[in-house]
């Protein structure tokens, strides 16, 4: 199907398709559903777990938002909202022995909403639900100077050293990064701001950050591109067409003209942002639909699985896909990130003017465009060399092994200068493992506009040498991932703490231009100073 839309996009009979599967969906279905006086039905909820790991501080889940009322029980939802769910609990990857599986497979992810997220939290005094502590999107907010090829879509590269929670265990690094493209080759895009406007959207870090986020990344377009803005809360609307985008003014206004209230009800607000998109359509150049939302949103499909179809369809024609996440409670977190998926896309929590900066102006290129798809890594192990092993992270971007020469099977996508972080933890057979190969690591991924998968391999070192003798790269990627393993309470950490956490991120600042690293042993800092005056409280 998406071979047959690719090469269809320049002919009528594509847009008479599209137009057609856009419409609204099934025309005799809607026709019964007005006929009726209906209205679509709600994208389910994420179904709530029965109960979630303690954590030392309340957790977001825990915290009702608006405050409690006098009378002391929690107010009720607000007009056409729903209660939000706790969050789906992840499983930690065990250790595999190799003399039972020695291939891992998984998706490769640049997704970093889960440490926006963890952050606002823990600035908040709360400790985050285990469940939204997913670490390969901690692990990639952070770029690593990995080798990037003029000539390739990207480069890759694969060291190890002891595992500082466990010395006689080996911490395995694979870092990519995607080609980087200059500001100025980028080429032209097609934009939709699909602008959830409901009444919970009220607030400056809320619609406020949004517009102000919006702004900047406008600042950054120019006239070979195109913006058009559609909103949803209780009917969708056209609040912009597509607009030149150095019409700065023209688009500005519009945006900052939208006004939060009523439910959220999207009725048609994703077919009609589409549809925009597929009309705008740019051969050659960046077409893409960003979402806005405080999470609670009813894209107003028939189901989940709906809304994931057509998103998916549309990823094949190439109008990809950005969800944007505004606000601390983010019911829908789980959704949004699945959504960001299957539309070829990527999923961002921005809690404040800087994280909007970051990724909508500081990381344009690397946010709109998309230099590899379906990018999958395969790392078969030597059982000669390695006893067994464990992925950290990646919980929901596990392949089976087939998949990974499938060419049918979707999986993640790199933007420019983007870089991918995957960290095992390995158990050796050899305490001296010093030169000897732990195995192969294989990558494969599309171009752009390609249905055929390149493959990349290339040798998987094995090492012994203390974690002190490593980059500060490797160094302060082992403290995001052991930060991550802390706060979910895993078993495999043993008694790593945030303490130690802080000392090696401390030492591994590097050059830190933004701050980035040194707001985040800050952050560790303060997740160690919370977790001990609640030790102190209980021991009362």
């Amino acid at each position: 199907m998406r071979s047959k839309l690719r090469r269809d996009l320049g002919s009528a009979h594509f847009w008479v398709l599209a137009l057609v599967l856009l419409a609204c969906g099934d025309r005799s279905k809607a026709d019964d559903e007005s006929a009726r006086g209906s209205s679509p039905v709600s994208l389910p909820q994420a179904k709530a777990t029965s109960a979630e790991t303690a954590a030392p501080l309340p957790t977001a889940a825990a915290r009702s938002e608006p405050a409690p009322s006098s009378s002391g029980g929690a107010p009720p939802p607000a007009p056409g909202k729903r209660l939000p769910p706790k969050p789906q609990a992840l499983q930690e990857n065990p250790f595999i022995e190799t003399s039972v599986d020695a291939t891992s497979t998984f998706s490769v992810d640049v997704d970093t909403a889960s440490y926006t997220m963890v952050r606002a939290l823990i600035k908040g005094s709360m400790f985050p639900p285990p469940a939204r502590v997913r670490i390969e999107e901690m692990l990639n907010y952070f770029r690593y100077s990995y080798p990037s090829p003029p000539d390739k879509a990207f480069g890759f590269m694969a060291d190890a050293a002891r595992a500082p929670w466990a010395p006689e265990r080996r911490l395995v690094r694979i870092g990519i990064k995607g080609r980087e493209l200059a500001a100025a080759a980028r080429p032209r895009s097609n934009l939709v701001f699909l602008i959830d406007v409901s009444g919970s959207m009220l607030g400056p870090s809320k619609l406020g950050l949004l517009k102000q986020g919006f702004a900047m990344m406008i600042d950054k377009l120019d006239e070979r591109d195109t913006v058009a803005i559609v909103t949803y809360a209780g009917r969708s609307g056209i609040a912009l067409p597509p607009t030149a985008g150095n019409r700065r003014a023209v688009i500005l206004t519009a945006l900052e003209s939208l006004e939060p209230g009523g439910g959220t009800n999207g009725s048609q607000g994703i077919q009609s942002a589409y549809r925009i998109a597929a009309e705008s359509f740019i051969q050659g150049g960046t077409n893409r639909v960003l979402v806005a939302t405080d999470g609670d949103f009813n894209m107003g499909m028939t189901s989940r699985s709906d809304l994931q179809a057509l998103i998916e369809r549309m990823a094949g024609t190439g109008i990809y896909l950005t969800m944007l996440g505004f606000g601390q409670g983010n019911p829908q977190d789980k959704t949004m990130e699945l959504l960001a998926d299957h539309g070829n896309g990527n999923y961002a929590f921005i809690d404040s003017a800087t994280e909007a900066r970051r990724f909508l102006s500081r990381e344009l290129t690397g946010t709109l465009v998309t230099i590899a798809k379906d990018v999958k890594l395969q790392v078969v192990w030597n059982p000669k060399t390695v006893k067994s092993f464990r992925l950290i992270g990646y919980e929901n971007r596990q392949l089976e092994d087939r998949d990974f020469a499938d060419d049918s099977k979707d999986a993640g996508d790199i933007g420019s200068g983007h870089t991918v972080t995957a960290l095992y933890d390995v158990e050796p057979i050899s305490q001296r493992s010093e030169g000897e190969s732990f195995g192969k690591v294989s990558i494969r991924y599309k171009a752009p506009d390609g249905d055929t998968s390149q493959l990349v391999e290339g040798d998987l070192p094995g090492g012994d040498q203390p974690l002190t003798d490593l980059t500060t790269d490797f160094r302060f990627a082992t403290a995001v991932a052991a930060f991550g393993m802390v706060l979910r309470g895993s078993q495999h950490v043993g008694k790593f703490s945030l303490q130690d956490v802080e000392t090696i991120a401390a030492s591994a600042l590097g050059d830190d231009v933004e701050g980035e690293r040194s707001e985040f042993v800050a952050l560790v800092r303060k997740a160690k100073l919370r977790k001990a005056a609640v030790q102190a409280r209980s021991v009362r």
